[in-house]
């Protein structure tokens, strides 16, 4: 059976426990084995390359080296990394997590206080699907549901650049396929 490690931490305005909880409930339902923690240590069991997948949905969080040095380990024997957006905030002073990663977050374009239209371009598709389009996205996403549906990290990339939710969902749709 494929394992799954998720653990979640950080700033809590993410949500971070939530959004960890609609990724396993997703992974289950794919039939992963899902362990889900609030503990970073996690990150450096020995037995950490075992796994299948590992998703942090970690926002703006510090860690120790070792942990960080495992985790890179894992993901280098082959272990898949899921890619949840405040993941690009977490460890920031840890330059091999990043280069792992794949991504660094540095700013909301215009410090989150821009107004404009999302446009969801393809409606029919699974990731969007039951989401219309909608103005002033900072302020009615959360009231439109998105936050729920798609779980709390989605949020800042449906508002600030929606193919980010595309490319987050598509990687970790794509880890998952090649984990099994």
């Amino acid at each position: 059976m494929r394992k799954a490690l998720i653990v979640w931490g950080g700033w809590p305005g993410h949500e971070p426990e939530k959004g960890a909880a609609s990724v396993a409930k997703m992974l289950a339902e794919d039939g992963f084995d899902v362990e889900v923690t609030g503990d970073f240590t996690a990150f450096a069991r020995p037995n950490l390359s075992s796994l299948s997948l590992i998703v942090p949905v970690i926002t703006s969080a510090q860690i120790d080296n070792e942990p960080v040095n495992n985790l890179v380990a894992a993901v280098r024997s082959g272990v898949g990394i899921g890619g949840y957006h405040g993941a690009a905030t977490a460890f920031r002073d840890k330059i091999n997590y990043h280069f792992m990663f794949g991504a660094q977050w540095v700013q909301h374009p215009g410090d989150a206080n821009v107004d404009y239209r999302v446009h969801i371009e393809k409606p029919y598709d699974p990731i969007v699907e039951g989401i219309a389009d909608f103005a002033n996205a900072f302020a009615q996403a959360r009231t439109a549901g998105v936050v729920t549906q798609l779980g709390a990290a989605y949020y800042v990339p449906i508002v600030i650049v929606p193919a980010a939710l595309v490319a987050h969902v598509m990687i970790l749709g794509l880890l998952l396929r090649r984990s099994a």
